[in-house]
């Protein structure tokens, strides 16, 4: 899939400033973002079979065969946020708890929506576990 390299940035800036907070997840910005799958998939392709990519066509098959079209721009927004962001994070973890808690529900929020178009129908019985949850954060000191 062709992707934009500041798109790409841009989405890798939002999983950097997610890792610069404990207990948040990159790779939950990557999922609503819609590049998990991709991410995991060029991921997999670090390995043996990038020697033979070298191998076989050069610097170029190699580039190919990691999807570094992908991963380069991806990165280097994930470090970009990372150290511009740390300090936010931390800041904001003080100052507006509250805040950055609506935040990280916003973001759950939107992984579920996501999960919820996946495809299959939804039977009421899948909320049990939402309900549950929600009786014990009420009843949980």
């Amino acid at each position: 899939m062709k992707r934009r390299p500041i798109g790409l940035f841009l989405k890798g800036a939002g999983m950097g400033a997610a890792d610069a907070v404990p207990g948040v997840s990159g790779g939950t910005i990557a999922f609503i973002t819609g590049i998990y799958e991709e991410l995991i998939n060029t991921t997999k392709q670090f390995g043996p079979s990038a020697f033979g990519a070298w191998r076989r066509g050069g610097w170029v098959g190699l580039s190919r065969h990691l999807n570094l079209a992908f991963l380069i721009p991806l990165l280097l927004g994930v470090a970009v946020s990372l150290v511009s962001v740390a300090h936010l994070a931390l800041w904001l973890m003080e100052a507006q708890p509250l805040l950055l808690e609506g935040f990280f529900f916003g973001l759950v929020a939107a992984s579920a929506l996501v999960v919820g178009q996946a495809g299959e129908r939804w039977k009421i019985w899948y909320l049990l576990p939402l309900l549950i949850g929600l009786m014990l954060a009420e009843w949980l000191p």
